[in-house]
């Protein structure tokens, strides 16, 4: 069987590298691919390619824009199967959860092209000044920057893209390392169309070599999704272009008094063990009324105790494995730590070759890295409370603020909430790991400082301009 090389992709051309990488699966660790990694001389043929295709994006019209991402769904709908086995291999992602994601990026294609219609120009009314037109506009801001993580590599990755290509930008993707090869295979799905040269570029490089990346003042926007960590090291780095963030978070779910246990706990395991918790919404809190604290544990493990731990190309499978044995190192070391300070495991706790085993902790404290950090692993971790106000108002200083869900049925408790609670999102009876990719998407302080989801992407790739005509 003759090696697959995975090439760049710049100016509408594919370029192999001298410098490659091995990429491996997750969990079979079989040899998926060479990864062609750009080298200094390729990020400049990228950016010139960029700042071209930039400077004549009037020649691209919101019809060609249209007609290329009609022309890309239509191809993603004949190989969903082949895309949702790539996101299996190279991502360890359960393939019913894999094919779910195929699905989903669909339907933000879809979006896209709504949204090419909607781009018009509006009038402004001048009324101090006789005889005068106002009307405003929006315009590309030229060049972006895609960075995107592993666990969804497609449907994440046209987050990015077509936002930024609706609104006449030129589009330098880098996807994250552990999985190139759908947004390769997604390359070749634009390059079929009329896009533009120029107009959309790939290149791989480690996370390392993107310090040097986003210092270039050629970009004028960074759209990045990824830990927080890291979006606070680009935005050190790159002061003066504009930096879009989706930071993720420890996502808290409450079980009220009021709440449908069964409901609850059911939202809860699935919420945090889904594809072995790597999601930014994630279950990781969770919050039970002290009414119900006996009750929801034992529930919590039993279903727990039920959940279906196979290889990702099982159909039962809701978690398979973790992305790399450094992030169950980092896991396992949190855990003894928090266990050193007086945390208790209820249930799991322990790793197999693969990943962290679904775990449930109590006792943890602020203090503990397992109780701040987003983990990215399936973990839960379990507080009781008694008064729904203090809980609220003890939330409200998370450092994180991405999406919560109240399982509640009283609705001064979901008022209340909506009013205090500093999160993009509050989800009542349902899941925080719950989203359309129509809807507004983004979160506060640590988590971001943007809104995704295409027609609100939009906005922020792009800026507005007023024009002020006096006959």
């Amino acid at each position: 069987m003759s090696e697959i090389i995975i090439p760049l992709y710049i100016n509408g051309e594919w370029i192999k590298s001298e410098t490659q990488e091995r990429l491996y699966s997750p969990y079979h660790q079989t040899l998926l691919a060479h990864i062609c990694q750009a080298e200094k001389s390729h990020i400049e043929m990228a950016l010139k390619a960029a700042q071209s295709a930039a400077e004549q994006y009037d020649q691209w019209p919101s019809q060609a824009i249209t007609d290329c991402l009609f022309h890309v769904y239509e191809q993603l709908k004949e190989q969903q199967e082949k895309f949702a086995t790539l996101i299996m291999n190279e991502s360890g992602k359960p393939i019913t959860l894999a094919q779910k994601e195929v699905k989903r990026a669909l339907l933000t294609i879809q979006d896209g092209i709504r949204c090419t219609h909607e781009l018009m120009g509006k009038s402004v009314p001048i009324s101090d000044t006789k005889g005068a037109i106002g009307m405003q506009q929006r315009f590309p801001l030229g060049i972006i920057l895609s960075i995107t993580p592993f666990n969804f590599p497609l449907n994440l990755v046209l987050h990015k893209l077509i936002p930024a290509l609706v609104s006449q930008n030129a589009v330098i993707h880098k996807p994250a390392p552990q999985t190139p090869m759908t947004s390769y295979h997604l390359m070749r799905l634009f390059h079929n169309t009329n896009l533009p040269k120029g107009q959309l570029n790939m290149i791989c490089c480690p996370n390392n070599e993107v310090k040097t990346l986003v210092k270039d003042p050629r970009f004028n926007a960074i759209s990045f999704t990824g830990s927080h960590k890291v979006g606070q090291e680009i935005q050190a780095q790159a002061p003066h272009q504009k930096i879009l963030l989706e930071c993720g978070g420890n996502a808290p779910l409450i079980i009220d008094k009021s709440a449908d246990l069964n409901s609850a706990c059911n939202a809860a395991v699935n919420g945090a063990f889904m594809y072995s918790g790597q999601i930014c919404i994630s279950v990781q809190r969770v919050y039970i009324h002290q009414d119900h604290w006996q009750t929801c544990i034992e529930t919590l493990k039993e279903k727990t105790q039920d959940l279906e731990i196979a290889p990702p190309e099982s159909p039962k499978a809701l978690l398979s494995g973790m992305i790399n044995q450094n992030a169950i190192h980092r896991v396992e070391g949190l855990i003894k730590s928090a266990l050193d300070q007086g945390a208790t495991c209820l249930m799991g706790g322990k790793r197999n070759a693969h990943g962290i085993l679904p775990s449930i902790f109590t006792n943890t404290t602020p203090q503990m890295g397992l109780d701040q950090e987003e983990l990215f692993a399936p973990i839960m971790l379990v507080y009781p409370f008694d008064s729904f106000h203090t809980l609220i108002q003890g939330l409200k200083q998370d450092q994180f603020g991405l999406q919560i869900g109240i399982f509640t049925n009283k609705m001064a408790h979901i008022l209340y909430s909506y009013k205090h609670l500093k999160y993009g999102a509050i989800l009542i009876n349902k899941s925080p790991t719950f989203r359309m990719d129509h809807m507004p998407y983004g979160g506060e302080r640590n988590s971001g400082n943007t809104r995704e989801g295409v027609r609100y992407a939009i906005q922020e790739m792009s800026t507005s301009k007023l024009l002020i005509l006096d006959q």
